[in-house]
């Protein structure tokens, strides 16, 4: 992993597992981080890779919207991110 000069972490969950699985050969089954490395698109690529993340969820702007349950354009990555973080375990 490399020091960046960006103001947050989107973008950097493929370059942290890459780097994780070339000192380690594996990559991690679970993988928790702060909210800035929440990118869609990244955590469609962390599950394709079997990698389970567990990033905060951010609040709906509307209370009549649940945040933890899959929106239509949800890929098979996001979806279950969504459920996930609305559990006890996560």
């Amino acid at each position: 992993m490399q020091v960046t000069h960006k103001s947050n972490d989107q973008g950097q969950m493929e370059p942290m597992l890459a780097d994780i699985g070339r000192r380690t050969e594996q990559l991690p089954k679970e993988c928790l981080v702060d909210s800035g490395y929440t990118n869609l698109d990244s955590l469609e690529k962390a599950a394709a890779c079997g990698v389970m993340v567990f990033p905060p969820i951010q609040a709906a702007r509307r209370t009549d919207i649940d945040a933890t349950r899959a929106k239509k354009n949800d890929g098979p990555g996001v979806a279950p991110w969504r459920h996930r973080m609305g559990t006890d375990h996560a």
